[in-house]
Protein backbone atom coordinates (compact mmCIF):
# COMPACT_ATOMS: atom_id res chain seq x y z
CA UNK A 1 0.00 0.00 0.00
CA UNK A 2 2.72 2.96 0.58
CA UNK A 3 4.49 1.90 -2.41
CA UNK A 4 1.71 2.33 -4.59
CA UNK A 5 0.54 5.39 -2.30
CA UNK A 6 3.42 7.83 -3.50
CA UNK A 7 7.10 5.57 -4.39
CA UNK A 8 5.68 5.97 -7.93
CA UNK A 9 5.62 9.22 -7.84
CA UNK A 10 9.56 9.82 -6.73
CA UNK A 11 10.66 10.40 -10.35
CA UNK A 12 8.34 13.14 -10.90
CA UNK A 13 9.28 14.57 -7.51
CA UNK A 14 12.63 14.74 -8.27
CA UNK A 15 12.43 16.50 -12.21
CA UNK A 16 9.60 18.75 -10.91
CA UNK A 17 10.82 20.04 -7.74
CA UNK A 18 14.56 19.33 -8.15
CA UNK A 19 14.69 19.37 -12.21
CA UNK A 20 16.27 16.36 -12.62
CA UNK A 21 17.02 15.17 -16.18
CA UNK A 22 15.65 11.84 -17.04
CA UNK A 23 18.55 10.84 -17.31
CA UNK A 24 19.57 11.42 -13.58
CA UNK A 25 16.33 9.99 -12.40
CA UNK A 26 17.32 6.66 -14.15
CA UNK A 27 20.87 6.54 -12.59
CA UNK A 28 18.69 7.23 -9.37
CA UNK A 29 16.61 3.83 -9.84
CA UNK A 30 19.56 2.24 -10.75
CA UNK A 31 21.84 3.42 -7.74
CA UNK A 32 18.52 1.72 -5.40
CA UNK A 33 18.72 -1.81 -7.14
CA UNK A 34 22.69 -1.54 -6.89
CA UNK A 35 22.34 -0.72 -3.35
CA UNK A 36 19.22 -3.11 -2.86
CA UNK A 37 21.22 -6.08 -4.35
CA UNK A 38 24.01 -5.26 -1.58
CA UNK A 39 22.33 -4.28 1.56
CA UNK A 40 20.54 -7.86 1.33
CA UNK A 41 23.07 -10.30 2.13
CA UNK A 42 24.41 -7.81 4.70
CA UNK A 43 20.71 -7.87 6.03
CA UNK A 44 20.73 -11.48 6.32
CA UNK A 45 23.74 -11.43 8.32
CA UNK A 46 22.56 -9.06 10.62
CA UNK A 47 19.33 -11.25 11.22
CA UNK A 48 21.44 -14.52 11.26
CA UNK A 49 23.36 -12.70 14.17
CA UNK A 50 20.33 -11.64 15.95
CA UNK A 51 19.10 -14.85 16.03
CA UNK A 52 22.41 -16.23 17.46
CA UNK A 53 22.86 -13.84 19.98
CA UNK A 54 18.88 -15.34 21.38
CA UNK A 55 17.04 -12.15 20.16
CA UNK A 56 14.31 -12.69 17.68
CA UNK A 57 15.31 -11.99 13.51
CA UNK A 58 12.21 -9.94 13.56
CA UNK A 59 13.79 -7.37 15.23
CA UNK A 60 16.25 -6.76 12.78
CA UNK A 61 13.44 -6.27 10.11
CA UNK A 62 11.83 -3.26 12.40
CA UNK A 63 15.28 -1.82 13.12
CA UNK A 64 16.29 -1.91 9.30
CA UNK A 65 12.27 -0.44 8.23
CA UNK A 66 12.88 2.24 10.94
CA UNK A 67 16.19 3.93 9.10
CA UNK A 68 14.49 3.11 6.06
CA UNK A 69 11.91 5.51 7.73
CA UNK A 70 14.15 8.05 9.11
CA UNK A 71 15.11 8.46 5.74
CA UNK A 72 11.42 8.80 4.41
CA UNK A 73 11.24 11.32 7.16
CA UNK A 74 14.65 13.55 5.60
CA UNK A 75 12.26 13.65 2.28
CA UNK A 76 9.52 15.03 3.77
CA UNK A 77 11.29 18.20 5.31
CA UNK A 78 10.99 21.19 2.81
CA UNK A 79 14.31 22.55 0.66
CA UNK A 80 16.64 19.72 1.61
CA UNK A 81 19.56 20.14 -0.67
CA UNK A 82 18.97 17.70 -3.53
CA UNK A 83 22.33 15.24 -2.71
CA UNK A 84 20.50 14.40 0.47
CA UNK A 85 17.51 13.58 -0.99
CA UNK A 86 18.83 11.51 -3.95
CA UNK A 87 20.75 9.58 -0.79
CA UNK A 88 17.29 9.53 1.27
CA UNK A 89 15.72 7.80 -1.82
CA UNK A 90 18.10 5.55 -2.44
CA UNK A 91 18.77 4.16 0.80
CA UNK A 92 14.88 4.36 1.82
CA UNK A 93 14.35 2.05 -1.22
CA UNK A 94 16.91 -0.02 -0.49
CA UNK A 95 16.35 -0.88 3.10
CA UNK A 96 13.13 -1.59 2.53
CA UNK A 97 13.67 -3.80 -0.62
CA UNK A 98 17.11 -5.93 1.50
CA UNK A 99 13.87 -7.37 3.95
CA UNK A 100 11.47 -8.33 1.37
CA UNK A 101 13.57 -11.89 0.59
CA UNK A 102 12.86 -12.46 4.49
CA UNK A 103 9.03 -11.52 4.99
CA UNK A 104 8.62 -13.67 2.15
CA UNK A 105 10.82 -17.12 3.09
CA UNK A 106 8.95 -16.74 5.99
CA UNK A 107 5.73 -16.43 5.29
CA UNK A 108 6.28 -19.06 2.35
CA UNK A 109 7.69 -21.56 4.94
CA UNK A 110 4.48 -20.74 7.38
CA UNK A 111 2.14 -21.58 4.78
CA UNK A 112 1.27 -25.03 3.92
CA UNK A 113 3.02 -26.43 0.87
CA UNK A 114 -0.28 -26.31 -1.19
CA UNK A 115 -1.23 -23.02 -0.56
CA UNK A 116 1.83 -21.53 -1.87
CA UNK A 117 1.20 -21.05 -5.01
CA UNK A 118 -2.23 -19.24 -3.90
CA UNK A 119 0.24 -16.98 -2.14
CA UNK A 120 1.90 -16.26 -5.13
CA UNK A 121 -1.08 -15.06 -7.08
CA UNK A 122 -2.01 -12.95 -4.13
CA UNK A 123 1.62 -11.39 -4.53
CA UNK A 124 1.32 -10.67 -7.92
CA UNK A 125 -2.19 -9.19 -8.11
CA UNK A 126 -0.88 -7.16 -5.05
CA UNK A 127 1.42 -5.68 -7.64
CA UNK A 128 -1.05 -4.81 -9.81
CA UNK A 129 -3.07 -3.19 -7.19
CA UNK A 130 -0.17 -0.46 -6.08
CA UNK A 131 -1.44 1.09 -9.36
CA UNK A 132 -4.87 1.65 -8.42
CA UNK A 133 -3.59 2.62 -5.35
CA UNK A 134 -0.97 5.17 -7.14
CA UNK A 135 -4.30 6.92 -8.29
CA UNK A 136 -5.26 7.76 -4.82
CA UNK A 137 -1.74 9.19 -4.16
CA UNK A 138 -2.42 11.70 -7.50
CA UNK A 139 -4.95 12.83 -5.50
CA UNK A 140 -2.88 13.69 -2.65
CA UNK A 141 -0.22 15.80 -4.65
CA UNK A 142 -2.63 17.65 -6.29
CA UNK A 143 -4.19 18.73 -2.84
CA UNK A 144 -0.73 18.68 -0.81
CA UNK A 145 1.81 18.34 -2.97
CA UNK A 146 4.48 15.53 -3.17
CA UNK A 147 5.70 16.13 0.00
CA UNK A 148 2.19 15.77 1.28
CA UNK A 149 1.93 12.43 -0.50
CA UNK A 150 5.09 11.22 1.37
CA UNK A 151 4.03 12.06 4.54
CA UNK A 152 0.78 10.08 3.89
CA UNK A 153 3.17 7.28 3.25
CA UNK A 154 5.56 7.93 6.47
CA UNK A 155 2.12 7.24 8.70
CA UNK A 156 1.23 4.16 6.50
CA UNK A 157 4.92 2.80 6.62
CA UNK A 158 5.06 3.74 10.44
CA UNK A 159 1.94 1.54 11.19
CA UNK A 160 3.24 -1.00 9.41
CA UNK A 161 6.28 -1.21 11.33
CA UNK A 162 4.05 -1.03 14.66
CA UNK A 163 1.80 -3.72 13.48
CA UNK A 164 5.18 -5.85 12.69
CA UNK A 165 6.62 -5.00 15.90
CA UNK A 166 3.53 -6.22 17.97
CA UNK A 167 2.90 -9.00 16.34
CA UNK A 168 6.67 -9.85 17.06
CA UNK A 169 6.54 -9.09 20.27
CA UNK A 170 2.74 -10.67 20.91
CA UNK A 171 4.97 -14.39 19.74
CA UNK A 172 6.35 -13.98 23.18
CA UNK A 173 10.04 -12.41 24.72
CA UNK A 174 12.02 -10.68 22.71
CA UNK A 175 15.39 -12.18 23.89
CA UNK A 176 15.52 -16.10 24.35
CA UNK A 177 19.15 -16.39 24.84
CA UNK A 178 18.41 -17.47 28.22
CA UNK A 179 15.89 -19.85 27.02
CA UNK A 180 18.38 -21.23 24.38
CA UNK A 181 20.94 -22.03 27.06
CA UNK A 182 18.50 -23.63 29.82
CA UNK A 183 17.81 -25.90 26.63
CA UNK A 184 20.97 -26.32 25.49
CA UNK A 185 21.73 -27.36 29.20
CA UNK A 186 18.75 -29.80 29.33
CA UNK A 187 19.23 -31.72 26.27
CA UNK A 188 23.12 -32.08 27.44
CA UNK A 189 21.94 -33.46 30.40
CA UNK A 190 20.02 -35.60 29.17
CA UNK A 191 22.75 -36.76 27.07
CA UNK A 192 25.14 -37.31 29.59
CA UNK A 193 22.31 -39.39 31.74
CA UNK A 194 21.47 -41.39 28.68
CA UNK A 195 25.43 -41.95 27.91
CA UNK A 196 25.91 -43.28 31.26
CA UNK A 197 23.15 -45.93 31.35
CA UNK A 198 25.17 -46.83 28.52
Amino acid sequence: LGAGFSLKFIDLFLKVDYGVSPAAVFLVSFAQNIFAAWLTPIAKKLLVRLKEKGYRAKLGVVFLWSISLFFLALICIPGMPLPMVIMSIVMMQSLNSCTRAFNRAQLVNFLPREKIATYMTWDALNKANQGGVAIFGAQLVAIGGYRGCFIGTFIILTIRSMIYLGFTLRKGTVYKGAYLRARAETEAAGNNASGSWK
